[in-house]
């Protein structure tokens, strides 16, 4: 049977500036990524630090590659 995986939805070392074009279209795209992907709350995660949401995401995307590389083990 074949299982989805998970993908890394974001690069958690991009930060934002308010001197960035898309500052504001990106930072929504990352708080609506991680609502879909983690099962948090929208107001979660905007009342969460920054830093504690990069975290969360890093966290995320190497789950993600953990059972990306077992997927690929058991396949061979």
């Amino acid at each position: 049977m074949e299982v989805a995986l998970s993908l890394p939805f974001l690069n958690s070392e991009m930060m934002f500036s308010l001197i960035y074009d898309n500052y504001e279209k990106d930072l929504k795209r990352e708080i609506w990524l991680c609502h879909k992907n983690m099962d948090l709350s929208i107001s979660e995660i905007e009342n969460m630090p920054i830093r504690d949401r990069k975290y969360y995401i890093r966290e995320h995307n190497k789950s993600v590659q953990i059972e990306k590389q077992r997927f690929n083990k058991k396949r061979k």
